[in-house]
């Protein structure tokens, strides 16, 4: 039996699921860099994060309520697409 082999995912593509993992929040610097995938991970987001994203989905950078930066997937509703 042969085994099936999955294409490894880009440093971007795993950020990108980090994130939509972490629904509420969103995700600050440091908690993409304790996830140890990149040595820059904002910079990977901004570069070719887009590119792993669903049709509908737009990846924004906000200021939480603690003042911390954070990177959230949005998703389009009936009222926004």
């Amino acid at each position: 039996m042969t085994a099936v082999t999955r294409p490894a995912l880009t440093q971007a593509a795993q950020l990108v699921q980090a994130n939509r993992r972490s629904r509420t929040r969103g995700m600050t610097y440091g908690e993409l860099q304790a996830l140890h995938i990149s040595t820059s991970p904002h910079k990977r987001l901004a570069e070719s994060g887009s590119d792993w994203l669903r049709s509908h989905e737009l990846l924004t950078r906000f200021k939480r309520r603690d003042g911390l930066i954070a990177f959230r997937i949005v998703r389009a509703t009936k009222w926004t697409a």
